[in-house]
């Protein structure tokens, strides 16, 4: 299997900088979900695009070095001189201080001129991956351009409040944590019940398909409200050395070639509990079978009825 393809996806989100060991573009360390879901892919092998807005300062200039280092493409990252590169408070991980940190960055006034730049990439990847701290219209037209070219579009929310309920109808797979999933079904998720009947929920406001990450426990899944799985972590991972970032890259990865919702999650789980540090460069192996059987609705399942729906009279061919 050494010509297989190489999975190529777009990642459309923020990119960030926090004050770091000095080594680095003016000691600032590039940082955010989206730019560290992005390395975590181009480390697995996919081939990457990010598409983002960043400053004309030395923050942008880290993140496109440190992107390009790592072989991401970053040829649709806008420079801005109107706003300086989003600046995290040191060891912030959490989508939501990439969201709140975001509302101040160059990424509040991403606008689809990068994405319509962007468009004949886009029509050549595999998924679309996007994450919610850019402007609300920036993220519906990033999913109706990947729905244009009947590609399949992940969401990734980051931070509370972040999506609304009206906007889940477009996408195919919606990525929350336990935080992001409470605010969104007004529900407490207490322990992996809850977790799976919030999969529901979320599937019935019109999500193709669901997963909830329980950081550090396993991750919920599924794409069908009534037969909802909970895909455990191995009993080895810890919240500390939980890789958020690889988790939702090593779904996506998966995801991108073909297999399972839970196929894709039973993998994931067991990258992020190696931890950032532990995970292995390369493709990722594909072997071993979740304790409950693979999912039989395909994740792409929804992918296409943007452009059904007419949604792209601004981004022709």
């Amino acid at each position: 299997m050494g010509n297989a393809k190489k999975p190529q996806a777009a990642v459309v989100g923020g990119a960030y900088v926090e004050a770091g060991q000095a080594g680095s573009s003016g000691g600032l360390v590039p940082g955010g979900m989206p730019v560290r879901v992005s390395l975590e892919l181009a480390r697995m092998g996919a081939r990457v695009f990010f598409l983002s807005s960043v400053g004309l300062d030395e923050g942008g200039a880290a993140v496109v070095s440190e992107l390009r280092k790592s072989r991401v493409n970053v040829d649709f990252v806008e420079r801005r001189k109107s706003a300086d590169t989003a600046r995290l408070a040191p060891g912030a991980g959490s989508g939501g201080a990439d969201y709140a940190a975001g509302l101040h960055g160059a990424g509040a006034h991403m606008d689809r001129s990068v994405l319509l730049a962007a468009r004949a990439m886009v029509s050549s990847c595999d998924l679309v991956i996007v994450f919610t701290d850019v402007p609300p219209d920036t993220v519906r037209f990033a999913l109706a351009l990947a729905h244009h070219f009947g590609i399949p579009a992940m969401v990734k929310v980051t931070g509370p409040g972040s999506v609304s309920r009206r906007l889940l109808s477009e996408v195919d797979v919606l990525v929350v944590d336990v935080e992001e999933a409470q605010a969104m079904t007004y529900r407490k998720i207490r322990g992996t019940r809850d977790a799976a009947a919030c999969v529901g929920l979320l599937l019935g406001f019109g999500a193709g398909a669901v997963v909830i990450s329980v950081r550090g426990f396993g991750v919920a899944c599924g794409t069908d409200p009534a037969a909802p799985a909970y895909v455990p972590a191995p009993r080895t991972a810890g919240r500390r050395a939980w890789n958020e970032a690889g988790l939702v890259a090593r779904t996506a990865f998966g995801l991108a070639r073909g297999v399972s919702l839970q196929t894709a999650c039973f993998a994931a789980c067991r990258y992020a509990a190696a931890g950032a540090e532990g995970a292995p460069r390369g493709t990722p192996p594909l072997s071993g079978t979740p304790r409950r059987g693979a999912l039989e609705r395909p994740a792409t399942a929804r992918a296409g009825r943007g452009a059904a729906r007419g949604h792209m009279k601004e981004a022709p061919d």
